[in-house]
């Protein structure tokens, strides 16, 4: 369980990085809820969407991420590479994933 003071005082780490211009020490995720680039604190085990609050669990470092458009309705989806396919969690299209092909 996700404990709630944890993830309040993480946001407000975050928001005082972003306002301090630490772009240097962020990565970026795609939110699980609405989609949105999230913008996090590298080392965070969660982020915190603030326009829709979901949580969104960030990858193990290591983990080989890959982005792609969703062919269906345009959304960016991130996936772990070495999969054939992702379906998008909005229109349930199924894609393939890049170098696939090759």
């Amino acid at each position: 369980a996700l404990d709630l003071n944890s993830i309040a005082s993480r946001r407000i780490r975050i928001i005082s990085l972003l306002k301090e211009g630490k772009s240097d020490m962020q990565s970026q995720i795609v939110c699980s809820g609405c989609r949105s680039n999230l913008l996090y604190p590298r080392g965070a085990t969660n982020v915190c969407c603030a326009l829709c609050n979901a949580i969104t669990q960030v990858p193990l470092p290591g983990m080989d991420m890959g982005q792609l458009i969703c062919g269906g309705c345009r959304t960016l989806l991130m996936y772990a590479r070495g999969g054939t396919s992702v379906r998008c969690s909005c229109c349930h299209t199924l894609n393939l994933a890049p170098g696939i092909l090759n």
